[in-house]
């Protein structure tokens, strides 16, 4: 502990031995700090995120040049998804302190991985547009941008708990559980998460309470697709049944005749305009995305002609582009409702020789191509933190059937992480190498390595 006058290294003594200044108070709260970045250490440790986060920030309003704290800090924030707060505690780490700080390692790898910046771009960005929205009451265009950042950042912890916020508000209380459920694997202690979890539970027991009682004061039958439901009739003896016989036969016949015939017609009617309907939003969608694509087309060619005269690994580079295109131009000519034949082209391309780029005209197309990806990935990293392997396998093979690099090589990794625990070794070495022979300089690719390592 240095003294806060001169820079003097301190003593055991309540001065300083260079300026004389009284240093016991502010020992007092050096020790204070420490304890509370011990504390704060310990509750990282057992992953409660929110007392770590609060203890972190009390030890730094007590010393600023806390750094040991505010590294911690930042980390806390990006476990818990909140990737602006934690790259800001790291710089102001870096501008503090710039020699021998981890902070300066932890920027510069997020800085030297494109698709790491990336995915925290999108997050941030996807994360506060669904905050928009949500305030602005358009409530479902804010959950399905929840579930985009749930998909780039799993562990983000807050939009897990406004997504079941959310879905409370819509009173569809399994949704908001379920959500809510990952918030606290993520976070067992957060009172926010608890709160809501205290309050979705009685909302839920008494939804199914009311549903109960309904069905107790009510009879029901069907006619068709629909459920007719009535109040109970209580009439007992003789005269109820004769009662009910007249009323059975009457009713029946009236709903002949102005229930199933009227009905049939509708639901022929209605099928018909759906189908339509259906038929014009493809067509309006295929319109649109061919508009979209044939642009791209012509500029990945432009690019392509740019690059004719370049050393090998622009050449390299115009082989992925050139396969870019091959690929929107099957797409384009497609007219199977399937995609088969684009879905086939796809397993062919050969990602190693693609920029950024190229990679990202390419998930461009693999988001328009496979719509259903985005719920399989997410219920498939649920699976994962259930230790649900099995089931987790099976939607992760699908997805990376169908886009082999899709969530930028995180879909293969966490099925790597599946078969390594479920024992197979081989399918697990199989797809982290993968990974690194697209992304062989990345975050995603390092972590890949070092599985390999563990393995062999």
């Amino acid at each position: 502990m240095k003294c806060f006058s001169c820079g003097q290294v301190l003593d055991g003594s309540d001065r300083c031995p260079s300026c004389g200044q009284n240093v016991r108070i502010y020992k007092k709260l050096i020790a204070s700090a420490n304890h509370l970045y011990n504390e704060g250490l310990s509750s990282a440790s057992e992953r409660c995120m929110y007392d770590a986060e609060e203890k972190l920030i009390k030890s730094l309003r007590i010393n600023k040049h806390n750094i040991d704290a505010r590294n911690l800090l930042g980390l806390v924030y990006y476990e818990s998804g909140e990737y602006a707060k934690a790259i800001e505690e790291w710089s102001i780490s870096r501008a503090l302190k710039n020699e021998d700080n981890d902070a300066i390692r932890y920027l510069s790898d997020i800085e030297g991985d494109f698709s790491e910046m990336e995915m925290i771009k999108n997050v941030i960005k996807k994360y506060n547009q669904a905050l928009s929205y949500a305030t602005g009451g358009s409530d479902d265009l804010a959950v399905l941008q929840l579930k985009k950042v749930l998909e780039l950042s799993p562990s983000h912890i807050k939009a897990n708990q406004l997504l079941a916020l959310l879905y409370a508000k819509a009173e569809d209380y399994e949704k908001a559980r379920q959500y809510l459920k990952t918030a606290q694997r993520l976070d067992g202690h957060n009172p926010i998460t608890r709160s809501l979890m205290k309050k979705v539970e009685a909302e839920r027991k008494e939804k199914m309470k009311r549903r109960g009682r309904s069905r107790k004061e009510a009879v029901s039958y069907k006619n068709g697709n629909e459920t007719i439901i009535q109040p109970r009739l209580r009439i007992s003896g003789i005269p109820g049944i004769m009662v009910n016989v007249i009323m059975g036969a009457v009713i029946g016949a009236l709903a002949v005749y102005f229930l199933v015939v009227p009905d049939i017609r509708s639901r022929l009617n209605s099928e018909a305009a759906q189908t339509v309907a259906e038929a014009n939003k493809q067509a309006t969608a295929k319109e649109a995305s061919v508009s979209a694509l044939e642009e791209q087309v012509a500029e990945l060619e432009s690019q392509v002609e740019n690059y004719e005269n370049a050393s090998a690994d622009t050449e390299a580079q115009e082989a992925g582009y050139q396969a870019l295109i091959s690929l929107y131009e099957t797409y384009l000519s497609d007219t199977s409702s399937d995609y088969y034949t684009t879905k086939t082209a796809f397993k062919n391309i050969d990602l190693t020789c693609m920029s950024s780029s190229a990679l990202k005209s390419y998930n461009a197309l693999a988001d328009v191509l496979y719509e259903d990806i985005a719920s399989d990935y997410e219920e498939a990293t649920e699976a994962y933190g259930d230790e649900d392997y099995e089931t987790a396998i099976e939607l992760l093979e699908d997805i990376t059937g169908k886009d082999s690099i899709y969530a930028s090589g995180r879909a293969l990794y966490y099925l790597g992480l599946c078969y390594k625990a479920n024992g197979d070794t081989a399918s697990a070495k199989k797809c982290f190498e993968g990974i690194i022979e697209v992304y062989p300089s990345s975050k995603i690719g390092k972590k890949a390595k070092k599985q390999i390592n563990a393995l062999s």
